[in-house]
């Protein structure tokens, strides 16, 4: 290749080589020779070398939930633009990232990112074993090797509240998921505590598992009750979907009249016109920015922080004004 661009052998080595000193003349002549005779750099020396593969691993799950979905795609997104190479692994959790533990060994990588959770300590504990850098979103299990990169989730429990009792909500309702996941903790107790410096009425809390079925089915049961909420935040645009059909199918129910609800995670599906959910936007760029920086950057300073979700107003809570969205 050197003889067919007329460079040295060093000018061919460093041109392959990220950061490498080359001027684009020959760089240009270098990769058009490339080209031509089909050559790909074999990578292992360097990895050998450096001790890094730029290989960084995300580990997804729960695809029926568009949320997994949209992260993922912010992942990838995120790691090619930095110039890394990205490895998937799915796992059958929705939520946990304990069932990937025995995997990271057979893998050379220099992270792991993930919007699922760790679920223990011990779990934590066998993760860091393997010395690899590894960032969740929406956890809050932490050690030398873990990062966890939240979003401000009571914040975001404060502002559905105050939204709702603004348009005129008097009876209220959380549909969370698992009690020993903090994203949707926090997002209740934000909203409970909220409506209690409101001086509203308290919540009724309900722990749920993310799925559109819960949302339908819990639905069912609130359009047959005579004491309904009026108003309904869900910890999930899933669940939100599931709730607004029941309603309307099982109960003949109208939202926003009837029944104000507001979701989390603005999905694409919230601005179709059949559901017009008002939602959360977790502000998924800047979370995997963060989470990424720690792999790539992990020397310097990263703003941890937690971002104030943007509520996303749609007819779902939009009384007044249906189909006009806006943030909040």
């Amino acid at each position: 290749m050197a003889r067919l661009a007329n460079v040295s052998q060093s000018a061919v080595s460093r041109a392959f080589t990220a950061g490498g000193s080359v001027s684009e003349a020959k760089r240009k002549r270098i990769m058009e020779a490339a080209a031509e005779l089909g050559y790909q750099p074999n990578r292992l020396p360097g990895m050998m070398l450096s001790g890094r593969s730029h290989i960084i691993a995300v580990v997804a799950g729960g695809f029926y939930n568009p949320f997994h979905t949209m992260a993922l795609d912010a992942f990838l997104k995120g790691i090619s633009a930095r110039g890394k190479q990205a490895m998937v692994i799915q796992v059958e959790s929705d939520r946990l990232l304990d069932a990937v533990v025995a995997d990271f060994a057979g893998y050379r990588i220099d992270g792991v990112v993930s919007s699922l959770s760790v679920g223990s300590h011990d779990i934590a504990t066998a993760l860091a074993a393997h010395r690899v850098p590894v960032v969740t979103l929406n956890s809050e299990i932490t050690n030398d090797y873990i990062k966890a990169i939240n979003c401000d989730n009571r914040a975001a429990g404060r502002l559905a509240a105050r939204h709702l009792v603004e348009r005129g909500a008097t009876r209220f309702a959380f549909i969370g998921g698992p009690g020993d996941h903090i994203a949707h903790r926090e997002r209740g107790l934000g909203f409970a505590q909220e409506l209690a410096a409101l001086d509203a009425c308290a919540p009724t809390m309900v722990e749920g598992d993310y799925t559109y079925r819960y949302g339908y089915d819990w639905g069912c049961t609130l359009a047959t009750d005579g004491s309904r909420p009026d108003a309904v935040f869900c910890t999930n645009d899933l669940m939100a979907f599931g709730v607004m059909d029941a309603i309307r199918k099982e109960g003949g129910l109208r939202c926003p009249e009837d029944v104000m609800i507001i979701g989390f995670d603005n999905t694409p599906g919230g601005a179709w016109r059949s559901y017009d959910l008002t939602s959360f936007d977790q502000n998924l760029d800047t979370l995997v920015a963060r989470a990424l920086s720690h792999i790539v950057e992990p020397e310097d300073e990263i703003d941890d922080s937690q971002p104030m979700p943007r509520l996303i107003a749609r007819a779902s809570t939009n009384r007044n004004q249906p189909g006009k969205e806006q943030d909040v």
